[in-house]
């Protein structure tokens, strides 16, 4: 029996999918003004710069639903130096960082504990 190793395109990078709000972006006046002079969460910057060329980085909000705000986002991303992808959608990514995320690791005992009911 021959067995056929599934073939893994390494040039292809793999996807890391970063929430803005409260992740990058230190929305401290808590509305949906984007402030190009409000600085970036401390180590964002880095972090994105650091992992841009091993992974393909996309940035999501629950904002992004609005045009203005996805174009608002990619002008603030870009003013910072931070090279990344804005979506409209949550897409299909190997990691996803998020400031309100709950882990699911299949137990909704767990999850039920941790949002408390």
């Amino acid at each position: 029996m021959i067995r056929h190793r599934k073939q893994i395109n390494r040039a292809v990078k793999q996807r890391l999918c970063i929430d803005f709000d409260g992740v990058i972006y230190n929305n401290k006046y808590k509305d949906n003004r984007i402030d190009l002079d409000n600085p970036p969460i401390d180590g964002s910057i880095d972090f994105c710069k650091r992992v841009g060329g091993r992974f393909k980085l996309l940035v999501n909000s629950a904002r992004c639903e609005d045009a203005e705000q996805r174009e608002r986002i990619a002008e603030y991303l870009k003013h910072w130096g931070i090279s990344a992808i804005v979506t409209e959608h949550k897409p299909t990514a190997h990691y996803y960082i998020d400031d309100r995320a709950v882990v699911f690791s299949g137990d909704w005992d767990s999850v039920s504990k941790i949002i408390k009911i």
